[in-house]
Parts: C-alpha cells; sequence; structure tokens
C-alpha cells in the first residue's frame, strides 16, 4: 500500500546507456539527488519479459541468456521515497531491477518506486524524469501512477490519492492500537546491498525481527501506544532518524515522547519540528537512561542534513561490542591492559562522535579490528536476539557485531568513516 510509480520499456538503443545515465544526471543534479551507478552481473539468466520498441527482436520471454550483465543508475530522490534504478541489461535494452540477479534465476523486468511518504513534489520530479527519458530514450516507455498524475498532471488528483492511503493506514493503525499491538508506518527496511524499500504496516509485538529491521525503533511502547525514544548526549539534532518518526506519528495518529540525558541541549532545528506537531508528547530528562538507543550519523550541524546514519540499536549492545574488542583484542596474558590501549577512538569515545579529523585514523582502528577478529573464534551472545536468524551462520568475532538491520556493525562504519571523509564532517552519536 502506498502511492507507487511503476515502469518498464526497453532503450532504443542499448549503446546508449551512458548517454541516459549522463542526462539522468544533467535532469536530477539541479534537485539535488544522488546518482549511484550500478553494475550486475551473473551466468544463465532467464529473460521473464519481451523486449519492445526498435528492439522487439532482441530478447523473447523464457530466452536464457549465457551471460547477463547490465549498467546504469539508481538514484536517492528523497530519504522517504524509495531508490529510483534505471539500470539497462545490456543485451536487450530491457529497464531491470537494481538486485543483484543469483545464477539460474530470473530477471526482474521493470522496477517501481514509492514515493507515498516523501514530499509530493518528489512524485512530481519523478514523473517528469520518467516523461523526459520516454521521449529520448525509451519510447515504449509504461508508466502506471498509482497517484495518476503521470498521466494527467492533476496535482490534486496525486494529493487525493495519497490522502486515501493516509486514511486507510490511519483506519488500520487505530484497528491495532485497540488491540494493544504494535505498529509501523512507513519505514525503512533493507534492500540488497545499501539499499531499502519503504514498509507502509507492519503489525505485531515489539520483539516481532520486522520492527527491529526498521531504521526508527522505538526503544519502548507505553500503555496507549505512545511511541518512547530514549537519547544520550549534551546536545540532540534533527536527523533522518527523528524526520522518520515524527513524519509518521503525524500521518498516522500515533503520539511520540522523547527521553534525553538531564541538560541536554536540542538544536534549533529540533525544537521548531517538535513544535510544529501536535503528535509529540513531551520532553523528559533522565540522569541515566538505561535504554538509550543509538543512532550514528554523518551530520551537517549547522544545516541540519543528514547524509547517512547507522541504527546501532543501543548503547548497550555497543558497549558488548567494545567489551569484546578489549578482551580479545587489546588484553594480553598475565597484563593488565587500559580499554583503549590500541584502539582509543573506537573504545573510549563515548557521547561526542568523531570530529571529521578523527576518520581517517578511525577507520585504520576498524581496518585492523576487523582483520584481527576474523582470526577469533565467534561469541554468539554478542549477537542481539532479533538477529537469531543469523547467528548460527557466524564462525569468527567480527560478524557477530550487527546493528538493527542484522548487517555487520563494523564494515557499515567503515564505510560511514568514507562517508565522513567524502564530505568532510563528523560522524555523530545521538
Amino acid at each position: 500500500m502506498g502511492v507507487t510509480l511503476h515502469y518498464r520499456g526497453t532503450l532504443r538503443d542499448p549503446g546508449q546507456t551512458n548517454a541516459l545515465c549522463d542526462e539522468v544526471r544533467a535532469l536530477t543534479e539541479p534537485w539535488g539527488w544522488e546518482a549511484r551507478l550500478c553494475e550486475l552481473a551473473s551466468r544463465r539468466i532467464r529473460i521473464t519479459a519481451h523486449a519492445g520498441g526498435a528492439n522487439v527482436n532482441r530478447a523473447v520471454a523464457g530466452r536464457v541468456l549465457g551471460e547477463f550483465t547490465a549498467r546504469g543508475l539508481v538514484l536517492l530522490p528523497h530519504f522517504a521515497c524509495e531508490p529510483l534504478p534505471l539500470v539497462v541489461e545490456t543485451h536487450s535494452g530491457l529497464l531491470v531491477d537494481f538486485e543483484r540477479p543469483e545464477q539460474g534465476s530470473a530477471i526482474e523486468v521493470g522496477s517501481s518506486v514509492k514515493t507515498q511518504f516523501a514530499p509530493i513534489e518528489v512524485h512530481t520530479r519523478i514523473s517528469k524524469l520518467l516523461y523526459e527519458i520516454r521521449e529520448r530514450f525509451i519510447p515504449d516507455l509504461d508508466v502506471a501512477d498509482d497517484g495518476r498524475y503521470f498521466h494527467t498532471g492533476d496535482i490534486q488528483a496525486l494529493e487525493e490519492a495519497r490522502r486515501e492511503v493516509e486514511r486507510a493506514l490511519a483506519q488500520r493503525a487505530a484497528e491495532a492500537a485497540a488491540r494493544g499491538a504494535a505498529w509501523r508506518v512507513g519505514m525503512r527496511v533493507p534492500r540488497g546491498e545499501e539499499y531499502w524499500r519503504i514498509v507502509d504496516f507492519v503489525l505485531g509485538s515489539e520483539k516481532d525481527p520486522r520492527f527491529q529491521l526498521t531504521n526508527t525503533v522505538p526503544d519502548r511502547m507505553e500503555p496507549g501506544g505512545t511511541l518512547v525514544y530514549v537519547k544520550r548526549g549534551p546536545k540532540l539534532y534533527l536527523t533522518d532518524q527523528i524526520r522518520l518518526v515524527v513524519d509518521a506519528c503525524r500521518a498516522h495518529g500515533k503520539r511520540f515522547r522523547l527521553v534525553t540525558s538531564k541538560g541536554a541541549d536540542l538544536s534549533q532545528g529540533l525544537r521548531e519540528m517538535l513544535a510544529a506537531t501536535d503528535r509529540f508528547a513531551g520532553l523528559e530528562e533522565n540522569d541515566n537512561p538505561e535504554e538509550a538507543g543509538l543512532y550514528l550519523a554523518v551530520l551537517d550541524r549547522e544545516l541540519e542534513i543528514d547524509y547517512g546514519g547507522i541504527e546501532v540499536g543501543g548503547w548497550r549492545q555497543l558497549d558488548k561490542v567494545r567489551d569484546a574488542i578489549h578482551r580479545r583484542l587489546e588484553k594480553r596474558f598475565l597484563r593488565r591492559t587500559a580499554v583503549g590501549a590500541r584502539f582509543p577512538l573506537f573504545l573510549t569515545r563515548q557521547v561526542d562522535g568523531w570530529r571529521a579529523e578523527e576518520l581517517s585514523p578511525l577507520k585504520r582502528e576498524l581496518t585492523t579490528i576487523l582483520e584481527e577478529a576474523s582470526r577469533k573464534s565467534a561469541e554468539p551472545v554478542l549477537v542481539p536476539a532479533y538477529a537469531n536468524r543469523v547467528r548460527s551462520r557466524f564462525r569468527a568475532l567480527h560478524p557477530c557485531f550487527v546493528d538493527t538491520q542484522a548487517q555487520p556493525l563494523l564494515e557499515k562504519l567503515t564505510a560511514l568513516c568514507d562517508l565522513g571523509i567524502d564530505k568532510g564532517l563528523p560522524v555523530v552519536m545521538q
């Protein structure tokens, strides 16, 4: 459920893939969209649809390709919008999805992008982009728009379609709340490497693994269904995590409360957002929030732009990771070793995060930890309960460190360091 654009078609000339990528970059650069190059390869892939237009004889449904390759772009229009793939299969020119196919599987022809929870202009801009692509490169591009905007240009029809979805989700949320059940609306969950999809509605207990996979897991729920987020640190900023919480609660009638360390300062952007929503149930100070959640992000603290983050799950989880690294990698037989003797940046930093100039040495520490931990035996007890499904796969120590998506924590933190180095920005702990 959720307003979505579905599209499929065949590039007029597969040799124009580079030209398509260049044109898409030029069209979307003024909008500030990130464009990532995507290259796929596999063996013995079955085509599930005919190519069309000028390439009608290039591919036939059911045909098996001995070697499958595809190339194109994956666009990231907005943190609350799904990725938009424009990836072309080399042989036929077909648009395909961006998930890497397994050997012997079939091509997923065409793709889709859910825009329900992003600003409405994201949907209109995607429609404009698809229209330009159809005019210049893919004459047989077939677009199905749940919001009816692509074919009509009727913004009121799009707004009403989004409201219909909101009403339906609000009704389901009310029914769930009446039964005392937990729920999620409009949250990001993993989809392939480095990407996500948007979940419309997930219903279950707080310990349900599907909930733990979201990017905005609350630290607890109070009677009546109020979500409670517990944070540590001297200053809190408006991150994507907080934006998703506020947007979902505002749209679907849920309330939330924020618990902070005593004396914590809220940024201007965060204060303004909390003041602007009637879903905010209040702020509470706590000297020692035991269940504080932890979100790591590359953040421009002046503009409050979140370029990417990791939902660690909780400070307790990070403490377990640090303790294991100290015990297994820093301590020496019959010798006392202080915490952080070898890895001071990672093991001793508490609430300040890491400055931009510290990210290169932090990355070197993480690289050493990963290398040495790969030679140490696993500690399954370190794997959180919500990741039980992957626990039995681990034979070494470092895979036991996972985030709320059950993905490798240290590897993702290393990538976050690269992002911070590239942007010249710090990694904040929130």
